[in-house]
């Protein structure tokens, strides 16, 4: 069983989307076998319960206030992992995920001993971190580079709304989604757990509207204006007030126009199609809000601090008046297909029994593989050991994709996610020369050899039985034996001094 520990927290000050989109993530790994902790400080308005209550064990580390260091949050951290019986005695985490804008690199090594691999969950991109995989959900300007230089060259990148983590409802009811082009009748509100007035301005603002609709609007209890809320749907029929919600997707299905902040909502809102009144609530929303805005999915009023209840009642005047675009729904749910939290899982718990897809390399693959080749450890079994300028490699990758002599694959996850590239190419003699490299994040679990097996099977549909060789360092003792396990076998080559020559045997195969 997986063992999965994830540090995240929710506030009033910070809001509920940290832990939201971590219980999204949990909720799968849980569902495909994994044992998933959770790590918590417990200010006003934690959902240390509401974590508790979905199944999942929380280790509540002290409130304090806001001024704990990253080096005092991780002795905290591990010192909780200590009281955890399934992690005591030196055992490790298979995974750590921090979900946290005030934790980063420091917090990352210092808690590294622990786990066997760890990943961020980040938006900002405004510190370094130094992790496995790096997890940005976010749809911005630059959004596929703008972690270059904080990661290392090996971290693996999920970039973008493809890996949105979303609640498994929504891609459950998208085939349910009608955006027809009619008049907006059913508005949703929701501005999360960090809002201190906008829900309220916007309760008024409805009040304003002369023709009939229904308003759900989303506010907790706990929120200091649940009952100003209350009295003025007292007033106002066509003002329904709820509390808090397992998730929106339903309410978001039976509605036709959002009014909320840019933050998690975004993609899920994407994912079925809603278009959105929004007002940002901090200054790490506004990318987000600018780029949504310039695709035409939403209409950003501007930060908090300059909405008035006249601005929300214009802009909701102006939505109501005109019918839905049909064209602009299908472009969300374009954008976000509600399986990103599966694609991650893909990631976090991908082992040699799963299936695994071959696909023809491609151009727009070239960055991928730079980065896999230029990873240390790559690097350090390679015949040429230092660094590939990206100049070099665009040359190489293109002569290569292109060649009929070469048959260039990418492994894949049955959900899209890259393992690592295999390449046979043709040699002067007619056999074939496999090299092949694992995506960082995917080693030492056994991949190997699966995916070798499977190129291989891909290489004799095509040529039937190929002479399949292979060169390897003599200190790469794992890629020796993977070779032998498929059947190579191996002896020194007189061409490379030091090296050793692996010739498949046909008579034991590839995948015997």
């Amino acid at each position: 069983m997986k063992r999965v520990v994830i540090r995240a927290d929710a506030s009033a000050s910070i809001g509920s989307g940290h832990v939201m989109r971590c219980l999204a993530l949990a909720e799968l790994l849980a569902a495909r076998g994994a044992d998933v902790v959770f790590v918590s400080r417990a200010p006003k308005g934690n959902l240390i319960s509401e974590t508790e209550r979905r199944g999942h064990k929380v280790l509540p580390l002290p409130a304090g206030d806001d001024a704990w260091t990253p080096e005092q949050d991780a002795s905290d951290f591990l010192a909780a992992l200590d009281r955890l019986a399934p992690l005591a005695g030196g055992e490790r985490a298979d995974w750590v995920i921090v979900d946290h804008y005030g934790l980063g690199e420091v917090w990352e090594r210092t808690v590294r001993p622990l786990a066997s691999r760890v990943m961020a969950i980040d938006d900002l991109a405004d510190r370094p971190h130094a992790v496995d995989v790096l997890l940005d959900q976010n749809l911005v300007g630059a959004f596929e580079t703008r972690y270059d230089d904080l990661v290392g060259a090996g971290c693996l990148k999920l970039l973008g709304p493809r890996y949105a983590l979303l609640a498994k409802n929504y891609a459950a009811l998208r085939p349910q989604v009608r955006r027809p082009a009619t008049i907006p009748a059913n508005i949703l509100v929701y501005f999360g757990g960090a809002d201190t007035g906008l829900t309220m301005m916007t309760a008024e603002a409805l009040t304003r509207l002369p023709q009939p609709f229904c308003a759900t609007i989303v506010v907790e209890d706990r929120n200091d204006q649940a009952q100003a809320v209350q009295s003025l749907a007292e007033l106002d029929g066509r003002i329904r007030p709820v509390g808090r919600l397992p998730d929106l997707a339903s309410a978001m299905l039976s509605s036709d126009i959002f009014v909320g902040a840019s933050g998690t909502t975004s993609w899920e809102r994407l994912c079925l199609g809603l278009p959105a009144i929004v007002i940002t609530l901090a200054t790490n929303q506004v990318p987000l809000a600018q780029e949504l805005a310039r695709r035409g999915f939403i209409n950003w009023l501007g930060d908090a601090d300059a909405a008035t209840a006249d601005l929300i009642a214009a802009a909701l005047a102006s939505a109501v008046s005109k019918p839905t675009d049909p064209r602009s729904a299908q472009a969300m749910m374009d954008m976000v297909d509600g399986a990103g939290a599966e694609r991650v899982c893909d990631v976090l718990l991908h082992n040699a029994g799963d299936d695994i897809m071959m696909r023809a390399a491609a151009a727009t693959d070239s960055d991928l593989v730079l980065a896999w080749a230029n990873d240390p450890g790559t690097r350090r079994y390679a015949f040429s050991t230092g660094p590939i300028s990206r100049e070099v490699h665009a040359g190489w990758f293109a002569r290569r994709v292109d060649s009929s002599d070469i048959l260039f694959l990418i492994a894949e996850t049955t959900n899209g996610i890259a393992l690592g590239q295999v390449r046979f190419e043709l040699q002067d003699d007619g056999g074939w020369e496999i090299s092949y490299l694992l995506a960082p994040a995917f080693r030492g679990l056994g991949l190997a050899r699966k995916i070798l097996a499977t190129a291989i099977e891909r290489l004799t549909l095509l040529h039937p039985t190929p002479i399949v060789t292979g060169l390897v360092k003599p200190e790469n003792t794992a890629s020796m034996r993977v070779f032998a396990a498929l059947g190579f076998v191996g002896a020194p080559a007189p061409e490379h001094a030091g090296a050793i020559r692996f010739i498949l045997n046909r008579e034991q195969g590839a995948g015997d």
